[in-house]
């Protein structure tokens, strides 16, 4: 037994822009598939190491610590003091 069900056209077109992207994500993902069962990187081939599908540094480990980057607060810093009166110049 077969229900009609109706739709209006923005949900049509919603379905259809929708089952496009999905198509595009299957493409791409068959894609990969077929490079890693080919066994096609950067250290069996030519191609370049960033082009690696499954390469390790995808993924930053890194905890953020909440502090800014640079100098800290309250760090006086050290600089170096000019001399007005310069007492050897060494002459090659």
């Amino acid at each position: 037994m077969e229900e009609l069900i109706t739709l209006s056209r923005s949900e049509y077109d919603q379905l259809k822009a929708q089952a496009a992207e999905l198509k595009a994500l299957v493409d791409r993902l068959t894609a990969e598939i077929a490079l890693l069962k080919n066994g096609h990187n950067s250290k069996t081939s030519s191609t370049p190491p960033s082009q690696d599908i499954a390469r390790s540094n995808t993924m930053n480990l890194r905890v953020k610590s909440g502090k800014p980057s640079g100098g800290q607060l309250g760090h006086g810093g050290h600089t170096l003091v000019l001399r007005e009166v310069v007492w050897k110049i060494k002459v090659l």
